[in-house]
């Protein structure tokens, strides 16, 4: 724990706070942190820090508003790096309000390669990005 605490907030490790985020529960002590570290402008910190937030507490209104960012950004034709790992985020939550619903709704019908990498990879990271929205509206429970 302490060589995480030493780390959180460090933007070229951000594999340190997915970590952290398996350790649920344990990790309790570093949740005033991690929610300093959600509110960041730096995409990847708050992306991650919104994600072990979610995993440790077990409450996704702890970061969902931040997990569905990068994917409503999308809508204005901007992709970031963290439009995939924030749809994989997204498909593990179980509740979802209805307003990010109507969001991944609008992008999943939008005619445009959601990837922020040009050439073939486009097609792969959009239809990656896809699937993850796709099964996170298929979730059950929304609000």
């Amino acid at each position: 724990m302490r060589a995480f605490r030493l780390r959180l907030g460090d933007r070229y490790r951000h594999d340190d706070t997915r970590r952290l985020a398996d350790l649920g529960t344990h990790a309790s002590p570093l949740v005033p942190i991690l929610r300093l570290l959600a509110q960041s402008l730096e995409p990847w910190t708050a992306l991650e820090a919104a994600h072990a937030l979610i995993k440790i507490t077990g409450d996704t209104d702890e970061g969902r508003h931040i997990l569905i960012r990068p994917v409503r950004d999308l809508l204005d034709g901007t992709a970031h790096p963290t439009v995939k790992p924030a749809a994989r985020y997204l498909a593990d939550i179980d509740d979802h309000l209805d307003g990010h619903r109507s969001t991944i709704k609008t992008v999943l019908s939008d005619d445009r390669r959601h990837s922020w990498d040009d050439g073939w990879a486009a097609i792969h990271d959009d239809l990656e990005i896809r699937d993850l929205l796709q099964a996170a509206l298929g979730k059950s429970h929304f609000r």
